[in-house]
């Protein structure tokens, strides 16, 4: 049995491993006789394969090198394959035109244009087309967005409805004689305004009488957003809408006013980041397959739409995405506290279940054991205006190895990181993460903030946000980290802060904020709000504004008064009130927060003689897909919070080029 101080036990877990581990799945739908999948894998450079398995036989891939299934439509994509009969339809990432596939064939491209993305697709199995979202580049402004039809014998498109700034989840109804689907506009994100409308479809594919039916909003009034219109074989409409406060189910039919399928203080739907997201799926016209997230928890449950009742599925996963439903078989990618992400096949009727597909221990790659790995603890915590704050706690855990003891002269209690994560309209990963564990056998504790903002918790939580970010976020990732430490749990003098995009935000505004952390870490964030917002994509042009409480203007441009607000936030301009170490991980690829950002901090933190690293990666975007990256960020994170303990020697400091590492 190992003894050492926390945060410098040996791991079987390197940061070589959790890279080569690190696949991420995508979508997944039952057809073709199985199961079909989309996999980002990081060995291949990030392109994205999809995957066949029929139902008693092995997995195999669709299609070859060098096709990858990606979207690209407002940036962050998704919805990138169909299953369409006996084919799957999929969106190319190099030209982002429709490629057909089917087992032992090669792709053939369906349709396409130069400077347009196509993706997020649904098939009118009656009429032989396919309804899907297109995005057009255009020579000045922010490309242009339309629902498109396509005729599957030739390829023909033609637009069928556009004005709208966003259009998602085209879904035709099995009769082929309805289509549904979701639009907004700026300034807001689908959460916040979304919009389902309805409309018929004449014989030459056309839409007629297209009708609102839930959802949406007029600036500077309160607004619904709603996720996921679904249609049933006898031509019911499900979908998520937050009319209460909370993301319910609700149901139209034809004549008919919207009604409540529950009314419960859960959510039910999910912030629409990308296309293609599902939480929810159809059984039959009596049942659906559903998702819901009360106060920090996912579960998997079938709900009885004559009852209202739900008979949950006893398992030992803790998130469930991508629903898939056909008769009683549930289809989701699956985590737990002792799972990666993997698919599950569920019985509906006999609440049973399999795991089809394990990227980590299907390729033998597992490292640890099941037992090794540190499950979270779900923690609620008061924080500023009399509120409550929510996260995820895990102790440092590694069988081979046991903390000092408490009354030697190394530390008593383990160090600390506070993660906080992106979005900020997003919540903690609730499946197995390896990188989590990479810093817990080592000795680190963890705590996943679900800051004030994050979904899950309701709107009023979610909207306690806008007009504070960068302050309400900052004041529950402190009193997480001080709950813990006032509790015995964590050495109060070795706190450290990390998180990416908008929790990278989150971080350096902690850092002006406080001197409670000892040093931060920053991956692709966000430092000058006033520039983000003058070069923010199409998508989250109007995010900024919401949550920094400025006025929106029509397109994008800040007013005087904007200018002020942004800077008051931007910690580019309060860095001389940054004493702690911080290194940053930028992509150079980087539309989403450009590498810019990370730059300016890197200048002002070093002309003021604070340690500072910054580790740029060539290839690379908002997130890193590649093993490089992975592999190299993680190990570089982890030679920096070491460096700053003290308890590791320069030979783990390598690529790292601290500036001013003599002030450490």
């Amino acid at each position: 049995m190992e003894t050492n101080r926390f945060g410098a036990w040996s791991s079987p877990l390197s940061a070589d491993s959790v890279a080569r581990q690190a696949v991420r799945l995508g979508m997944v739908r039952l057809g073709l006789g199985g199961i079909v999948w989309s996999e980002s894998r990081p060995e291949e450079g990030g392109r994205t394969a999809i995957c066949h398995k029929p139902f008693g036989s092995h997995a195999s891939d669709l299609i070859p090198v060098p096709f990858s299934a990606r979207c690209r439509i407002n940036t962050y994509g998704g919805g990138e394959f169909l299953v369409q009969g006996g084919d799957v339809i999929f969106t190319n990432d190099a030209d982002q035109s429709l490629y057909r596939v089917r087992a032992g064939w090669e792709p053939q491209r369906l349709a396409g244009e130069e400077g347009v993305s196509l993706g997020d697709c649904c098939c009118d199995e009656v009429h032989g087309r396919l309804f899907c979202i297109a995005e057009q580049e255009v020579t000045s402004g922010w490309p242009i967005a339309c629902l498109m039809r396509v005729d599957l014998d030739d390829g023909q498109m033609r637009e069928v409805a556009r004005g709208r700034d966003f259009y998602t989840t085209p879904r035709v109804s099995p009769d082929g004689v309805h289509l549904a689907w979701l639009a907004w506009d700026l300034p807001y994100m689908p959460w916040e305004a979304a919009e389902l409308w309805v409309a018929d479809i004449d014989r030459k594919g056309d839409l007629v009488d297209p009708r609102r039916i839930a959802g949406g909003r007029i600036i500077g009034s309160k607004g619904y957003g709603v996720f996921q219109p679904e249609w049933s074989t006898s031509g019911d409409l499900f979908f998520v809408w937050d009319k209460t406060g909370w993301g319910n189910l609700y149901c139209w039919r034809e004549g008919e006013a919207c009604r409540p399928l529950c009314e419960a203080q859960a959510e039910y739907g999910q912030p629409q980041w990308m296309l293609g997201m599902s939480s929810f799926a159809v059984l039959d016209g009596e049942r659906l397959a559903v998702r819901p997230f009360r106060r920090g928890v996912e579960s998997l449950a079938v709900l009885d739409l004559t009852t209202s009742k739900e008979k949950t599925i006893e398992t030992t996963f803790q998130s469930f995405n991508s629903l898939g439903a056909e008769g009683n078989s549930i289809v989701a990618i699956v985590g737990g506290a002792a799972t990666t992400s993997c698919i599950a096949l569920f019985d509906a009727e006999v609440a049973s279940y399999d795991i089809i597909h394990d990227p980590i221990g299907d390729a033998g790659g597992a490292t640890f054991l099941p037992e090794e790995f540190q499950k979270p603890q779900f923690i609620s915590f008061p924080t500023t205006d009399n509120a409550e704050a929510y996260g995820l706690y895990y102790e440092p855990r590694h069988l081979a190895a046991s903390p000092p003891p408490i009354s030697s002269s190394l530390s008593g209690s383990p160090p600390l990181i506070v993660s906080c994560h992106g979005g900020p309209t997003a919540m903690a990963n609730r499946a197995l993460n390896l990188k989590v564990q990479f810093w817990t056998s080592r000795g680190f504790a963890w705590l996943d903030v679900d800051y004030r903002g994050s979904f899950g918790y309701g709107r009023a939580y979610r909207e306690a946000l806008n007009g504070h970010w960068g302050e309400v976020d900052v004041q529950d990732a402190m009193a997480g980290a001080r709950f813990l430490a006032d509790s015995g749990k964590v050495e109060p003098s070795e706190l450290f802060i990390t998180g990416g995009s908008a929790g990278g935000y989150t971080v350096l505004s902690a850092l002006v904020a406080c001197d409670l952390f000892r040093a931060g870490a920053v991956y692709y964030g966000i430092g000058d709000l006033e520039r983000l917002q003058a070069m923010t994509h199409k998508f989250e042009a109007g995010y900024v504004s919401t949550l920094a409480g400025t006025v929106w203007q029509n397109g994008g441009e800040i007013t005087p008064t904007g200018e002020d607000i942004l800077r008051s936030k931007s910690p580019r301009y309060y860095a001389d009130k940054i004493s702690a170490p911080v290194i940053f991980f930028q992509g150079c690829d980087d539309t989403i927060v450009p590498p810019e950002q990370s730059r300016y901090m890197v200048d002002t933190l070093s002309s003021r003689n604070i340690p500072v690293a910054c580790m740029m990666f060539e290839g690379e975007g908002h997130g890193f897909r590649g093993a490089t990256a992975i592999r190299q960020a993680l190990a570089g994170h982890y030679a920096f919070y070491t460096r700053v303990l003290g308890v590791l020697g320069a030979q783990h400091l390598q690529s790292l080029n601290i500036v001013n590492e003599e002030a450490l």
